[in-house]
């Protein structure tokens, strides 16, 4: 069996950890490379080696693309006397490079971001949008893991046949830990940030919550950005408790708080069509999930009714929401995640079975 050649932009991103360990437990074999990122701690004890094709120790933008260009091209030649070789890129600032070099139907593709969406230059953005479509169209098949993406990418409803929508659910390793039940205490509500903080959506609620209701806490579980530091020098109800393991200690943080935020900021159209993996564990966890208005989320939250949603950067809407919870809202909303199989929010397992063949 010839090996599937994964490229990754980074050696220390779950999602592809979760998708690659997919493909090796169903028998496939992999090699995996990847570019490393300045700091970047790579995960132990993985089940396959990662060969690392650059550094990226720069922010600059064009400096990372020509690494990018380099270490693809590089790669590729490895592989250009073999025949039937299949390679699977992860987002589109690899797979823009990686068709440069090989055959349509060469290659699979996923896109868990819509990066394009974050630059600044409308133009560049409307290019790079063409490209992506081009990239999935010459795809022998391509994930996407939010329907929302299926809908930005083909507003007309005309969706190419080479496309799985693939949501990023839950490793099946969370089934060894199950939700821990807590009791609420509306005098002493317990909020939580959990995963990477890096939206102005997030430093906007945390600050407009801890200035207002002394009498609850934040709580902030991940890596602590420095710029976090600013409400611990100001507010002694929010704490941080620094990164953790996934998913050993998901049961014991989420049995600790009382409901999850998760208003990204819906500014970026990447926000406001993704499905992100917090959905998921909300729901595993039976926690009432906090998420921006407006947006593709927001429509499985409110049909769902798993959760509020507000508008993080309104200052009145956010005091209004939180004076307006009370213990009846909070039990339905976990009454509802409790009332959803627990087997909706894992990784289907056969979809690489299913996919390949």
């Amino acid at each position: 069996m010839k090996p599937i050649i994964f490229i990754t932009s980074t050696t220390s991103n779950s999602h592809c950890k979760n998708r690659i360990e997919q493909f090796i437990q169903q028998g496939y074999k992999v090699h995996v490379y990847s570019f490393r990122r300045d700091k970047e701690t790579t995960p132990e004890n993985l089940p396959y080696k990662i060969q690392v094709l650059g550094d990226i120790v720069s922010s600059n933008y064009l400096k990372r693309l020509t690494i990018y260009f380099r270490g693809i091209k590089k790669m590729v030649s490895l592989y250009k006397k073999e025949k039937n070789i299949l390679y699977y890129s992860f987002g589109l600032d690899l797979a823009m490079f990686l068709r440069l070099f090989v055959q349509k139907q060469q290659y699979l593709y996923e896109e868990a971001d819509l990066v394009q969406t974050y630059h600044s230059n409308k133009i560049v953005t409307k290019l790079l949008n063409c490209i992506d479509r081009k990239i999935i169209s010459d795809s022998l098949h391509t994930i996407l893991t939010s329907e929302g993406y299926l809908q930005y990418h083909f507003p007309n409803g005309a969706y190419p046949k080479n496309v799985t929508i693939v949501p990023n659910k839950l490793n099946p390793a969370i089934l060894n830990y199950s939700a821990k039940k807590s009791k609420t205490d509306m005098t002493h509500l317990r909020f939580a940030f959990v995963g990477g903080a890096r939206f102005d959506s997030i430093d906007h609620f945390v600050e407009v919550f801890l200035a207002n209701f002394p009498q609850h806490e934040f709580h902030f579980y991940g890596p602590v950005e420095p710029r976090m530091n600013r409400f611990a020098e100001k507010y002694e109800n929010v704490f941080y408790h620094g990164r953790f393991k996934n998913p050993d200690d998901l049961a014991n943080i989420y049995a600790n708080i009382d409901i999850l935020l998760c208003a990204y900021d819906y500014r970026y159209a990447n926000v406001r069509y993704a499905e992100p993996n917090k959905l998921y564990e909300a729901i595993y966890f039976e926690k009432p999930i906090i998420v921006s208005k407006s947006t593709f989320l927001s429509e499985k939250v409110s049909k769902l009714n798993i959760g509020y949603m507000i508008d993080p950067f309104d200052d009145n809407a956010i005091k209004q929401f939180v004076n307006g919870l009370s213990t009846e809202s909070i039990e339905e909303k976990i009454g509802a995640c409790m009332n959803i199989p627990k087997k909706t929010c894992i990784m289907d397992e056969n979809i690489c079975i299913n996919l390949m063949k």
